[in-house]
């Protein structure tokens, strides 16, 4: 997999929450086994070969109060590229830590930190931190595009092999009024455009 991503220039986003009692206290498999060294191997072989993948950290209630052993854990990994979600209820998720009463104001101070990690240590890039200051400084009025409103931007595709587009979150979902929010599927649909 290592050969196959450096030979078609892939980036790659490893989905790891942090230190391991934060990550494994959520991020279970189908035998509700840990997970975290093993995310950490795959990370360090992703590595071993040269390839800097981003990160992706989904941000629970409890980890909110963690900004400081967060930072260190990813910085002294590598890392220089982070994204940070925010744990909420989709799927068989029925339910998020982030409805405690306290949770924004928690998620306000730990934005805060990050700017104030990110200050020393500017090499590492934080896209909802670059974000904001991307959408600050435009003039006003200006249309703000991300993967999120340009279809066909970031395209996924469900194990089943269904594909969607804006976010992988919508695979698997569907709207009463608008149906799925799948276009197709790598089974049954072709690639090849009708002209």
């Amino acid at each position: 997999w290592c050969e196959f991503f450096v030979a078609w220039d892939v980036r790659i986003g490893v989905s790891i929450d942090g230190p391991m009692h934060l990550h494994d206290a959520h991020r279970r498999d189908r035998r509700d086994s840990v997970t975290h060294g093993r995310a950490l191997a795959g990370l360090r072989k992703l590595h071993k070969q040269g390839i800097r993948p981003s990160v992706i950290a989904v941000l629970t209630r409890e980890s909110l109060d963690c900004a400081d052993e967060i930072w260190h854990f990813f910085r002294d990994l590598g890392i220089d590229e982070l994204a940070f979600s925010l744990e909420e209820k989709d799927g068989s998720n029925v339910s998020t830590s982030l409805d405690a009463d306290d949770a924004w104001r928690a998620y306000y101070r730990f934005i805060r930190r990050l700017f104030e990690l990110r200050e020393l240590n500017p090499e590492i890039r934080v896209r909802e931190l670059d974000q904001l200051e991307g959408f600050l400084s435009l003039p006003p009025g200006h249309l703000v595009r991300s993967t999120e409103n340009q279809p066909g931007a970031i395209i996924s595709i469900s194990r089943e092999g269904d594909i969607s587009t804006f976010s992988p979150e919508l695979i698997g979902m569907e709207h009463p009024e608008y149906g799925r929010f799948s276009w197709g599927n790598v089974h049954t649909h072709s690639w090849q455009l009708v002209t």
